[in-house]
């Protein structure tokens, strides 16, 4: 017990009552040190105490529940009037007219019970342990219930209180626009030998457990959000994942969050890595370092000895002691001067569900990083995120210089997604018509505008072209970007023809020049998440894709549309074919098609299926339509399941996974876990459905030409090529199998008889 407070015990009346909820054992628990700090204070009455675990009937005559029994007795709690309770539920309703403080320090998974438990007994102030649940969603819960009575909540997260994080934070401020970098340390100092025991008192994994602090630290401090983080990398190099039976969890954990704010934040943890914690700063002018630790040499001397001393007690007391103390008592006086709600600088329960919630959307990037040799970029969904190759974390100096070739509705839709990618600008844009041009460019910021597109493809502040004209000029527009050094990036189809697909592919090889065809579903997060749960192999070996894209275009258009000349496989059928090759491979070894031909004198297919078969026994149909709004799905069937990308499948937020249970494969009996991307929120009047995710597209292509690469893992030229060929295959044999006279001796209703054959 620290000793200045056990000297000014009895100055006062007590003017709170306390209850401690979750107290274990001394010199091993927290909730020991609440209580022992607690019972020095001069102003707070410890009234109850409650232990579910030691106080449990199957563990009070262990070695741990007699113990906790003898430190009762030293502590004379019985005599001091404190009542001892295994479960929250048996304590009294609490007087209306007293204060009451309920200091919760359980178990996490216990944690919103309890809470809820000490709200309905009559405690409207709570200190919680951090990180107070176990996922954002029950802090959500509990934040609604707070409100809803009135509650009061400090959570523990103590390094908000710290001394080096205040000196840290006061460096920052002094010129916040020159710091580039904030890297937070923090290591422990637990044997290797136990780790699995660790691994085990901490269910909710490191993330959440160890590393909370600091990403409260950048909550509370900094303000950073999980839509803060723009990307994410792990160092591979100080990051190691350890599994122990059924529990698998990071033993070290290093990575670097670039965030909007403009500033890198790094956290370095370990398990086993020695017991200090910092907080470096780096400077933008001068790439100077500064670094603020935690502990100086006479606190760390006397951790040392105190651990010398008693070799049973956690090795965080010594060191975070008055960081705990500091942050009840602050609440404590709060309380009593009166005040409402919590001190304006404690975490409070939103600020801990922000930090869980960026936990959260950090681990799947991280697991998925520490398994794979690549590096990985990140996104945020409500329910998880998922992760896609990159090369490596941009600097905030590469700025991407976008020019569009083409000025019609799905440049306009691009040009405005183009503002949700970081470090990405519209320089020039193109038309035939330069007043077009000119409006165009004058609509979305862009400096420069043309009436020739050579003009554009030679602009020097110009580092990639999107080639948003009509699929008939693709090959010609691409090859001029092309030509004058330019990266493009190619609205889909690549090319109207397999000859001119496969001329484009070999100039950007020749010229050593990023190209890539604009089939933006393959950047959805969810269609991410898909390839990683076909690559995890929790579907098992696959077996058959069906994909589906058809609407009405006469409804929609009309018959004067350019796309009926086109044909529906050119214009919504690449969407399926892609799907069938992303899943399956490059080409099938089979195919077959049939469909009809349109009706309004283009003698252009209007509708195909195509049933085509890939090696080892894999299968896909695929359907596209201009004739009827088809559900429009993605169904990957496997061995042992179903991956179902939700419609509209071309431009997915949801993805929906099914592991049947039994022979009978029904989905209700088994397994189904559904996952959603909401779309980044774009301002600006969207022509086309879900258009905000074409800056899935141009980020990637960003990231490619950043590292250096001529096309992107996720999309290379060879599949657009193989796509297009099934596509272009289907639609001759939709063709030439047009509809001929039907025999006579073919047996007929007598009412379709005399019909005229359809085309």
């Amino acid at each position: 017990m620290n000793k200045a407070i056990k000297k000014t015990a009895k100055r006062r009346p007590y003017r709170l009552n306390a209850i401690v909820i979750g107290a274990g054992l001394p010199g091993r628990s927290i909730g020991w040190l609440h209580l022992e700090q607690l019972l020095g204070m001069e102003s707070v009455r410890t009234r109850h105490i409650v232990e579910p675990w030691w106080l449990d009937k199957k563990n009070i005559d262990t070695q741990g529940g007699r113990e906790f029994y003898a430190a009762c007795e030293k502590l004379q709690l019985r005599q001091k009037g404190i009542s001892l309770h295994s479960s929250a539920k048996h304590l009294p309703d609490l007087p209306a007219d007293e204060p009451w403080l309920a200091i919760i320090a359980a178990r996490t998974h216990e944690a919103p019970a309890l809470f809820k438990t000490v709200i309905e007994k009559g405690v409207r102030r709570v200190y919680l342990e951090k990180p107070g649940a176990q996922n954002a969603d029950e802090l959500k819960e509990m934040i609604k219930t707070a409100d809803d009575n009135g509650v009061a909540v400090v959570v523990g997260y103590q390094k908000t209180t710290a001394g080096y994080v205040r000196k840290a934070w006061n460096a920052y401020s002094e010129a916040p626009d020159d710091v580039i970098d904030l890297k937070f340390e923090h290591h422990n100092p637990h044997n290797r030998k136990e780790l699995e025991t660790i691994f085990r008192a901490n269910m909710e994994g490191m993330l959440l457990n160890q590393c909370g602090h600091e990403l409260a630290l950048w909550v509370k401090k900094w303000g950073i959000t999980r839509e803060s983080i723009v990307d994410v990398r792990v160092h591979g190099e100080h990051t190691r994942l350890e599994r122990f039976g059924d529990i698998r969890d990071f033993s070290e954990l290093a990575f670097t969050a670039l965030t909007s704010h403009g500033v890198n934040f790094t956290l370095v943890a370990s398990r086993c890595g020695g017991v200090e914690s910092g907080v470096r700063l780096k400077k933008r002018s001068s790439g100077e370092e500064k670094v603020f630790w935690q502990a100086d040499e006479k606190t760390k001397k006397k951790a040392e000895r105190v651990l010398s001393e008693s070799p049973n007690t956690v090795w965080y007391y010594p060191f975070f002691e008055s960081d705990y103390l500091r942050l009840k008592q602050n609440f404590i006086d709060h309380i009593l001067a009166g005040e409402s709600g919590i001190p304006r600088n404690a975490p409070s329960l939103k600020d801990a569900a922000r930090a869980l919630d960026i936990a959260e959307s950090l681990l799947p990037t991280l697991l998925a990083q520490a398994d794979e040799t690549g590096q990985w970029t990140h996104y945020h969904a409500k329910n998880g995120p998922t992760v896609r190759a990159m090369d490596r974390l941009p600097s905030a100096s590469d700025i991407m210089r976008w020019g569009i070739l083409g000025c019609g509705k799905i440049a306009n839709d691009f040009a405005l997604a183009l503002k949700a990618v970081p470090n990405s600008t519209l320089t020039a844009v193109a038309a035939r018509n330069a007043g077009r041009a000119k409006y165009f460019a004058s609509m979305h910021g862009a400096g420069a505008s043309y009436g020739d597109y050579s003009r554009l493809a030679g602009d020097p502040n110009v580092d990639v072209i999107y080639v948003a004209t009509i699929p008939e000029l693709h090959r010609r527009h691409a090859e001029l970007a092309l030509r004058a050094g330019k990266h493009v990036l190619v609205e889909k189809p690549l090319a109207t023809s397999i000859q001119d697909a496969e001329a484009i592919e070999r100039m950007a090889k020749a010229g050593k020049k990023f190209c890539m065809e604009g089939m933006w579903t393959r950047f959805f997060p969810a269609v991410e998440l898909a390839r990683r749960l076909v690559h995890e192999g929790r579907i098992g070996k696959i077996r058959h894709v069906r994909a589906d894209f058809g609407f009405d275009l006469f409804a929609e258009e009309g018959s004067r549309d350019a796309k009926w000349a086109a044909g529906a496989g050119m214009n919504v059928g690449v969407y399926p074919a892609h799907a069938a090759v992303m899943i399956l491979g490059p080409e099938p070894v089979k195919m077959g098609a049939a469909g009809i031909t349109d009706h309004l004198g283009y003698d252009m297919d209007a509708e195909g299926v195509l049933y085509a078969e890939f090696s080892k026994m894999r299968t896909a149909s695929i359907h596209w339509s201009h004739l009827v709004d088809t559900p429009e799905d993605i169904y990957i069937f496997g061995e042992k399941g179903t991956i179902r990308l939700r419609p509209p499948a071309h431009a997915p937020t949801k993805i929906t996974l099914s592991i049947p249970d039994g022979r009978r494969r029904d989905a209700r009996a088994g397994l189904s876990d559904t996952w959603e991307f909401p779309l980044p929120v774009i301002k600006g009047d969207f022509f086309y459905p879900h258009s905000e995710g074409l800056c899935y597209e141009a980020a990637a292509v960003r990231r490619c030409i950043l590292a250096g690469l001529s096309e992107c893992p996720q999309s290379p030229l060879s599949e657009s090529v193989s796509a297009l060929k099934m596509v272009l295959n289907g639609v001759s044999e939709i063709r030439r199998r047009r509809a001929a006279p039907i025999k006579a001796d073919i047996s007929l209703n007598s009412n379709t008889a005399g019909e005229k054959p359809c085309r």
